[in-house]
């Protein structure tokens, strides 16, 4: 019985040994057959278009591989074409050596930038110390999810001219087989010193997250969040600022998959310098928009950049985009609130706007349109309160009475508020209703 044991685990060790060994070979012969597939999958149309991936040599061994590539980017609206190859070091799964450990997986590509673009050798020629090594790792998992890293190492430079540190940087990428994605940044602090003028600038690290759905599309429900704990120059201009977050968020409407709601948040705790603002939250909503609408701006947008670059594009094609552009955002019906906090002159003041555009249709051109008909449309609050003591030492002090006269602003309990609405081509203005249909023609 022993002995039959034995005999089972000693087959089940060359089953084993034989997929250990065989399983590089196929898995080495599937990569090379789908590089150029993924990357092109991974990338949006608007990406694809200004980018070209060629390959230029590829060697294909046992347990490894080696592929170089050469990447041209062209900017929208540009001329100057960057140029950077990269060697890429493959190791055949299932079980690889990769980086500074082992991984189970399909394989991992670990990247090598050669940059011999004449624009970007000369700015690394023009930086006053050396430039870093990043590191880059691509891990291809057994469900065919890719999990990218990046790493560049802490430096420092120290001479007669001044000093500059920086505290490294990690990144991650993930994208899942179905094509979600979620990623991060975090860059460690960065100092820079001036011996000879002592101007001197810090950014004490940042932080940077994202996740979308689709990460070929740019209209996926996706979000992003950056946070910078502090960032501060001193020398001819002394500026700082604390708590910076800035975020946005795009997702389907809960009604409707075809309508996206956009958001953005900035934040600012602490503002010190020559500006008399010392702190600031802005909000921004766009909701029910049509994703049509977004996906025409895009193809707008496309059309107009490859024109300017001179490349290609249809002056015709790009006029037609316009006007269907037009056409739609006039139809589409949409709503918008926004509200603002900041401390300046040393009060606090704040803003609300809403708007809801209930849309026009029916309408085949600009020069068809009734402005009436547009009015109608909108329904919109404003509201607008400002310290008193504040504004008076600001630049508009001078205005602020004119404004009262004419009952634009009004003055309460040592506050500037202002209330607007407007329905039905009426406008409500800080309790006074003023009829709007006199001044459009019968």
């Amino acid at each position: 019985m022993i002995k039959r044991n034995n005999l089972i685990l000693f087959g089940l060790l060359i089953v084993l040994l034989a997929i250990l060994l065989l399983s590089p070979r196929l898995i080495g012969a599937r990569i090379e057959a789908s590089v150029d597939d993924t990357v092109s999958t991974l990338m949006t149309d608007n990406l694809r278009s200004q980018l070209q991936w060629q390959l230029l040599d590829y060697q294909r061994n046992w347990f490894k591989s080696s592929a170089r590539y050469r990447i041209n980017y062209l900017p929208a609206g540009t001329d100057s074409e960057l140029s950077m190859e990269l060697d890429l070091d493959i190791a055949h799964g299932p079980l690889h050596s990769s980086g500074d450990n082992w991984h189970l997986g399909l394989a991992g590509v670990t990247v090598t930038p050669v940059l011999d673009s004449k624009e970007i050798r000369k700015a690394l020629m023009e930086l006053p110390f050396p430039a870093p090594t990043p590191e880059v790792l691509l891990l291809v998992g057994f469900d065919e999810s890719l999990e990218f890293r990046l790493n560049i190492a802490p430096g420092q430079l120290d001479n007669e001219e001044g000093s500059f540190r920086f505290a490294g940087l990690q990144g991650q990428l993930i994208a899942e087989a179905d094509l979600s994605a979620r990623g991060s940044l975090d860059v460690g602090e960065l100092a820079a010193t001036s011996a000879n003028s002592n101007e001197s600038f810090i950014l004490q690290g940042l932080q940077f997250t994202t996740e979308t759905a689709q990460i070929n599309d740019l209209f996926a429900p996706s979000m992003a969040m950056i946070a910078i704990p502090a960032i501060s120059t001193r020398g001819i201009n002394d500026f700082s600022a604390e708590g910076i977050r800035l975020s946005s968020a795009l997702d389907q409407a809960p009604d409707n998959a075809g309508r996206l709601n956009i958001s953005q948040d900035i934040v600012i705790d602490s503002i010190s310098g020559e500006l008399p603002l010392s702190s600031l939250s802005w909000q921004f909503e766009l909701n029910r928009l049509p994703l049509d609408v977004l996906r025409n701006y895009s193809d707008l947008v496309n059309e107009s950049q490859l024109q300017m670059s001179g490349s290609a594009g249809d002056s015709n094609q790009l006029a037609e985009l316009g006007q269907q552009l037009g056409m739609q955002l006039l139809a589409a019906d949409f709503a918008i609130n926004s509200q603002l906090r900041a401390d300046a002159w040393g009060g606090s003041h704040q803003a609300a706007l809403s708007i809801y555009y209930a849309g026009v249709a029916d309408v085949q051109n600009f020069s068809s349109m009734n402005p009436r008909s547009l009015l109608n449309a909108i329904d919109l609050s404003l509201q607008v309160d400002l310290d008193l003591e504040a504004a008076l030492r600001s630049p508009v002090a001078g205005m602020i009475d004119p404004y009262v006269q004419q009952g634009y602003i009004h003055i309460d309990n040592g506050r500037i508020r202002l209330d607007a609405e407007l329905a039905d081509s009426q406008l409500l203005l800080n309790g006074e209703t003023i009829a709007l249909d006199q001044w459009f023609a019968p």
